[in-house]
């Protein structure tokens, strides 16, 4: 189960945060099931235990793996099954990345797991806010492959995150829309052997971390930075679980802090600071290279990509990463498929248009918004200019100066900022159950807080309501050490952002994206398909 946005975390470091915080509970939990115990009928003669059911097939959902239930006092939960109803109970389990402590209640053909509040930002308490009683949070069925299964369900129904994390089995897992779902929060759970490639992916995020690779300290630095914002929001609003602004990524704070104090996080985010806001084309070797002496598992992730891709252009790692790279890729592709896709670009154009009205109706001043809008507006005509061969239009080296420029390219990300931020608001019905899963506050604050700021973290609401406000799918390449892909566990995971808004006609109208960002930890760059 996967209830707070942390990635893979080391046991050994999940051991010592635990031991502490589960002895007490651990030994008032079996004081009062063995005393529930003694006073209770001897249950009946066990039954030969069941076989239980092979793995399913890679993309089919299989056996029901437990019925996760929340409960606003675990002893007594826990001494209820197990002294009252006669069942197997097991130690309880702390998970601080969680948020959560666990019990899981055997049982002959699946298990019920106990969930309970572990420390005062845990994503629980706000459901036993909402449901003081306690009740079923979600059930959990398994699949073979959840990268298959993702890719059987398509757009038919949306996932909260659709980049698994790691649960309390050690195995990928998603979770599904309730609302997608009758009104039930679906949780999968990749079976079958992963316990083993999710211990390799936990090693690997030591091997990423080996102080001599550069790109993996950069991954640290990054990391360590968006934790600190995260904690920033953490104490302006202590009510809610720590936030997902990177979700599949996290590092556990411990190991995030280490690093900060023993690898010269500081001097390796001013070199951030250093580079240009686009950088020049590169193959994928040199970002290769870069890892060779930290993970294998990156490395041959990236190595994977080479047969699809021809290079990837990096932008600067300032917490804009993904809107400037977007906005760069899209209008450059827009620009170098003139006049053929002169459609493409008359639509873009007249969306952009149409959000001077949307903007003004969320709530945002014109002084902020107009000059901006027009200055984009005017690239994209620009654009449509070169494709006639007149005067006025733009040149490639035109286009990378001006996303070099600070002024323009920070305007750009501003205004899509806004733009992305205006759809969540005027959607927030749709968004609403997205935000509070991760983030635990309104969707206003959110907006507030993780929207318009810049230098804010994106994750994957982000990408899903701008590909909706400018109707340009995305497609996003994520890297790192979780074991996806089953059996190959050093395969890429592609997720497919489109635009939502638009009936599936109109979607498959758009085509295959055309913009492909390549998603390591914290952060986003541009990628070049192979014609």
């Amino acid at each position: 189960m996967a209830l707070a946005a942390h990635g893979p975390v080391l046991a050994g470091v999940l051991a010592r945060l635990a031991a502490p915080a589960c002895a007490p509970l651990a030994r008032a939990l079996w004081t009062s099931g063995a005393a529930l115990q003694q006073q209770s009928p001897a249950p009946p003669p066990q039954q030969a235990p069941q076989q239980r059911a092979p793995p399913p097939s890679s993309a089919a959902v299989g056996r029901l793996n437990h019925v996760a239930i929340a409960v606003p006092d675990l002893v007594a939960a826990a001494a209820r099954f197990a002294g009252v109803l006669g069942a197997r109970v097991s130690p309880p389990q702390a998970l601080p990345e969680h948020g959560v402590t666990v019990v899981f209640v055997e049982l002959p053909n699946t298990k019920l797991e106990l969930l309970a509040p572990l420390g005062t930002d845990s994503p629980i308490a706000g459901f036993l806010r909402r449901n003081p009683a306690g009740g079923v949070h979600h059930l959990c069925l398994e699949v073979g492959d959840v990268a298959a299964s993702l890719a059987g369900i398509g757009g038919r129904v949306r996932c909260l995150d659709p980049r698994p994390k790691i649960g309390a089995h050690g195995n990928p897992v998603v979770f599904l829309h309730p609302k997608d779902c009758d009104g039930v929060l679906l949780e999968l759970e990749q079976v079958g052997g992963a316990g083993a490639a999710a211990a390799q992916a936990a090693q690997a995020v030591v091997d990423c971390l080996d102080p001599s690779s550069e790109a993996a300290l950069a991954d640290a630095a990054r990391e360590a930075e968006a934790e600190r914002r995260r904690q920033r929001q953490r104490q302006a609003n202590p009510a809610r679980p720590a936030a997902m602004a990177e979700p599949g990524t996290t590092l556990d704070a411990d190991i995030a802090q280490s690093l900060a104090q023993n690898a010269n996080i500081d001097q390796i985010r001013e070199s951030e600071r250093s580079k240009p806001y686009i950088g020049d084309v590169e193959p994928l070797a040199a970002l290769k290279a870069e890892y060779a002496n930290g993970s294998q598992v990156f490395v041959a992730k990236i190595g994977g990509l080479e047969p699809a891709y021809a290079g990837l252009r990096r932008t600067r790692g300032d917490g804009n990463c993904f809107f400037r790279s977007f906005i760069y890729g899209y209008l450059e592709w827009l620009l170098a498929h003139q006049p053929a896709r002169e459609a493409d670009a008359q639509r873009f154009a007249a969306c952009l248009s149409g959000w001077k009205a949307k903007l003004s109706a969320a709530g945002y001043d014109g002084i902020v918004y107009e000059d901006p809008l027009d200055m984009l507006l005017g690239q994209v005509q620009a654009i449509l200019i070169s494709g006639t061969g007149l005067d006025g239009g733009i040149t490639p080296e035109q286009l990378l100066s001006n996303f070099r420029d600070d002024t323009w390219s920070n305007t750009c990300v501003m205004l899509l900022r806004f733009i992305t931020s205006a759809e969540i608001k005027r959607r927030a019905e749709h968004f609403e159950p997205f935000v509070l899963g991760q983030y635990e506050m309104d969707v206003a604050t959110f907006c507030e807080r993780s929207v318009d700021v810049m230098g804010e973290e994106s994750d994957h609401i982000h990408a899903q309501a701008l590909t909706d406000a400018v109707e340009v799918p995305i497609r996003i390449v994520q890297i790192d050490s979780s074991p996806y892909g089953g059996a190959d566990a050093a395969a890429a995971l592609t997720v497919d952002m489109r635009p939502e808004t638009l009936s599936a006609e109109a979607q498959a109208a758009l085509g295959p994206p055309v913009v492909h960002l390549l998603y390591r930890p914290g952060h986003y760059d541009l990628l070049y398909p192979k014609p």
